[in-house]
């Protein structure tokens, strides 16, 4: 078995430290950036929806379709 010196386990420590630390900081800044992206396109998707809505009880089917073409 290979025998580590005090300096090299300590620095070997420090490095898993900042590593599992860096690690932790990552996947939070990933999950809330996510969730305020998937928050966005449901905002967008259900404003879309509530105009074509409007736009289908307003004028039928024909207005609906200009609408969807344009």
């Amino acid at each position: 078995m290979i025998r580590l010196s005090v300096t090299a386990r300590i620095a070997l420590l420090s490095i898993l430290l900042a590593l599992v630390s860096n690690l932790v900081l990552v996947a939070f800044v990933w999950k809330v950036v996510r969730d305020d992206a998937i928050d966005e396109l449901r905002r967008d998707t259900i404003e879309q929806s509530d105009a074509l809505i409007a736009v289908y009880r307003s004028g039928g089917l024909p207005a609906l379709g200009r609408t969807i073409r344009e």
